[in-house]
């Protein structure tokens, strides 16, 4: 029973190996076949005169490298190319029902492109080694990846949140439209393998062919990558916003400490700090600058202001003397603009509430409407002569309460001012508005 199993076993690996054999002999057949009389250098059709249509697939697959002061963008991408060979078909029945094959790409015709935004020498696509596969009925498969290096040019006017625009053509220089057509098979960019990148996303791409009378025809490919802004808006966007804003809190300081000026240099010192720090992030680039150079700039005047302001209050705070009349009646129309009392209007305008000869009349106001609509504020003489009576005047408004209300009204300028220009900045770098650019 041993010995049958023996001599079984034999045969059945026995007639393997003449199927085997008998494949490969079939393939051997096939593929000679298909080369007899075969010219490679000839367009894939039997009329000569005819235009060969070649569809092109396009996978993007990463992003590697992106200089931006150079332009320099390294992509991989897949590129499928088909096209129909007319001059080699087959029946499957004839050859064992093979229904393809793998052939050498030097034994077959196959279109030559290159990339015409390529960054250093012209790069040609499918320049390797890459075996083609082509079935029964003569349909061509070229499957290869590249690592392609082309040029971009570089907007960073927007950074962080800037957009890049970047294009490929694939175009053959020798061959015209009229005797090679390329065919985009699909609208955009293919991401089935496609690999995150940490500083770029990729947002979206349009494909399309083109063809040029008397001229090459190609592949023409655009696709839109945007800066991944996080790390850029918490370490440099957000300390700089909010930097700017305490610098206007200085005001807040009472001007007795003598603190205020200290504050607003060593603000205008980060400030200076800072540049440098943004300045090892952000692109360099000077055609065009990013815009958020110029809010750096805005923010180093806006801190040497801030200085300025300080230095003016603390000279009014000392000043001594009789207070101009001008300055008097502003100081009384700014405060009573300010606080807007419901209470007695004479401490406010003109009273002295340490004056016992001074009787107020004061007729209550409306200010339902946000305006005082009546006030009658009469001054009943004393027994006092003219004299002391302008002397207690002149008391009733000091130089402190004209830097109390310099510093309101200051502070609340410079508020409006800096948190106007910084959300328009803001908003407009995030949306990537055009108006920018007419800064430039």
């Amino acid at each position: 029973m041993q010995k049958y199993l023996h001599v079984l076993l034999a045969f059945v690996i026995k007639s393997d190996i003449i199927a085997l054999c008998l494949n490969t002999t079939e393939a051997n057949n096939l593929y000679s076949s298909l080369l007899i009389d075969y010219n490679s250098k000839l367009l894939p059709l039997k009329n000569q005169s005819e235009a060969a249509e070649v569809g092109v697939f396009v996978y993007l697959r990463s992003i590697n490298t992106f200089d931006e002061l150079s332009g320099e963008l390294a992509l991989t991408l897949i590129f499928n190319f088909t096209w129909t060979e007319e001059r080699m078909s087959w029946l499957p029945e004839d050859y064992d029902g093979k229904k393809s094959l793998l052939i050498a790409p030097e034994d077959i015709w196959r279109p030559k492109t290159f990339v015409r935004e390529s960054f250093d020498n012209m790069q040609e696509i499918g320049q390797g080694s890459d075996m083609l596969r082509i079935n029964h009925e003569g349909i061509v498969v070229l499957t290869m990846g590249s690592v392609t290096k082309i040029t971009c040019p570089v907007d960073v006017t927007f950074f962080p949140f800037d957009r890049q625009y970047c294009s490929i053509t694939l175009t053959s220089f020798t061959v015209r439209s009229d005797d090679v057509r390329f065919l985009s098979l699909k609208p955009s960019l293919i991401t089935t393998y496609w690999t995150e990148n940490s500083q770029w996303f990729y947002e979206n791409s349009s494909v399309y062919n083109f063809a040029i009378p008397d001229g090459p025809s190609g592949i023409k490919i655009n696709f839109t990558l945007k800066r991944r802004s996080e790390f850029y808006a918490i370490y440099i966007v957000t300390p700089l916003v909010f930097l700017g804003g305490m610098n206007n809190l200085v005001f807040s300081i009472p001007a007795s400490s003598g603190e205020r000026t200290s504050v607003a240099i060593t603000a205008f010192l980060s400030f200076a700090v800072y540049m440098q720090i943004v300045n090892n992030n952000v692109p360099q680039s000077s055609s065009p600058i990013a815009y958020i150079y110029y809010y750096l700039m805005f923010l180093l005047l806006y801190s040497s202001y801030i200085m300025f302001m300080c230095i003016v209050s603390m000279r009014i705070y000392d000043r001594k003397g009789k207070i101009p009349i001008v300055t008097k009646y502003l100081v009384y129309c700014l405060r009573c603009m300010c606080f807007k009392r419901m209470c007695r209007i004479g401490k406010i305008c003109i009273g002295n509430d340490k004056t016992p000869t001074s009787v107020i009349n004061v007729v209550e106001t409306d200010l339902s409407n946000g305006q005082i609509t009546n006030v009658d504020c009469e001054r009943v003489e004393s027994d006092k002569d003219q004299s002391k009576k302008d002397s207690k005047e002149d008391d009733d408004i000091t130089w402190t309460h004209v830097g109390e209300t310099f510093d309101i009204y200051c502070s609340w300028f410079n508020f409006l001012v800096y948190w106007t220009i910084t959300g328009f900045t803001i908003i407009c770098l995030y949306s990537n508005a055009e108006i920018l650019k007419s800064f430039r």
